[in-house]
């Protein structure tokens, strides 16, 4: 069996992004290669991969929780740090309150 931490796309040696037919034609290539009578260890992980392929529910929670994405408080830290920026219409009020307060008090 596959492990569950790896990613059926790589088990089926294609991008994330191939097309049904593409999944389809390789898992069918793969089962020649690999019949479930002369190498049933890897016929089922072959089959395995090509099941989660198609869910695609399981499909977006590998994406998801996937290992190698940054933990959250990784990308809280990395904002955490940025200059504040005010909103444009909150600069141009005080533009405009500035600019009124050169010209002097309104008669």
């Amino acid at each position: 069996m596959s492990p569950s931490n790896q990613d059926p796309f790589d088990v089926l040696g294609l991008d994330a992004k191939a097309t049904t037919a593409e999944i389809r034609a390789r898992y069918l290539e793969l089962v020649r290669q690999h019949p479930p009578e002369r190498d049933p260890d890897r016929f089922a992980e072959i089959h395995d991969a090509y099941t989660a392929v198609g869910d695609p529910i399981r499909v977006w929670s590998s994406r998801l929780f996937a290992p190698e994405l940054p933990h959250f408080s990784d990308v809280i830290d990395q904002f955490q740090f940025q200059p504040q920026r005010l909103p444009t219409d909150a600069l141009l009020r005080c533009a405009q309150r500035l600019h009124q307060s050169s010209r002097g008090p309104a008669k």
